[in-house]
């Protein structure tokens, strides 16, 4: 991975900060906005002083044809997952193996990745960081908890690092599968809001998803290309104001945004 990630200029930061403070702040800056030529990701994050600070590497994977993909529950607390679809070596604590709460069709080849509260940086030079955000719909409650939403962004994150190496795809991606499959809110449903910045070795993209409705019956969501020469943050607040919806180049979007 060491060789991977200077060939591809990228480079995801993790930061720790302790105690009651909320504020899982992203950064993302583009090739021409350094002097180096290299993209960056960074997320702070805030650990809830009960949060599962492991990180470990998910194995590239082959799957037999007709096979599917479970679907599991955010879990904040530790251990945020017990079982074994994400490496026979990783999540193993003794304790009671975690339930999917729905499956998707899986695909032939899955990459590794770097797997924390999210999927952060897969084999193909993919990277994701992550910013709860507010939203103006709230309530909405995954399967697991009577609501009707399958996805919440660490799931969508972590099927984007196994699936994809390029952020657009990867922001299309996530969009569509929680379009379809409910959208509910992780840290609570106060706060269902969510903003990912998704990058490769040649972009940056701000990804922003909130519930359609108090059901999590679907999502809406909307993401931007940022412009090469500039830097984006995220500190747990949507930042797109506007949306070119002529400009397929850099935006995209659900259909029931407007």
């Amino acid at each position: 991975m060491a060789n991977l990630a200077l060939r591809l200029l990228q480079c995801t930061v993790f930061l720790l900060s302790a105690g009651t403070l909320r504020a899982c702040t992203t950064t993302g800056v583009t090739l021409g906005a350094t002097n180096t030529g290299k993209i960056f990701s960074s997320q702070s994050n805030d650990g809830d002083g009960v949060s599962d600070t492991r990180i470990f590497r998910v194995p590239n994977m082959t799957h037999e044809a007709g096979s599917m993909r479970p679907v599991y529950p955010y879990i904040g607390d530790y251990p945020r997952y017990v079982g074994t679809s994400r490496g026979q070596q990783n999540y193993q604590v003794g304790k009671t193996v975690t339930k999917p709460m729905g499956h998707i069709p899986q695909v032939p080849f899955t990459h590794g990745f770097y797997d924390g509260y999210f999927g952060l940086l897969n084999d193909a030079g993919l990277g994701i960081a992550e910013s709860t955000c507010s939203a103006r719909i709230v309530g909405a409650l995954p399967i697991s908890q009577g609501g009707a939403g399958l996805w919440y962004t660490d799931e969508l994150s972590r099927v984007a690092m196994e699936r994809e190496s390029e952020a657009r795809s990867a922001v299309q991606l996530m969009g569509n599968l929680a379009v379809k499959g409910g959208y509910y809110g992780g840290d609570g449903a106060n706060l269902p809001g969510e903003s990912l910045i998704v990058s490769d070795k040649n972009e940056v993209w701000v990804f922003h998803i909130l519930p359609s409705d108090s059901n999590g019956t679907s999502a809406i969501w909307a993401a931007q290309r940022v412009p090469d020469g500039h830097v984006t943050v995220v500190p747990n607040v949507f930042v797109l104001r506007e949306i070119d919806f002529n400009d397929k180049e850099n935006f995209l979007y659900s259909a029931n945004i407007q």
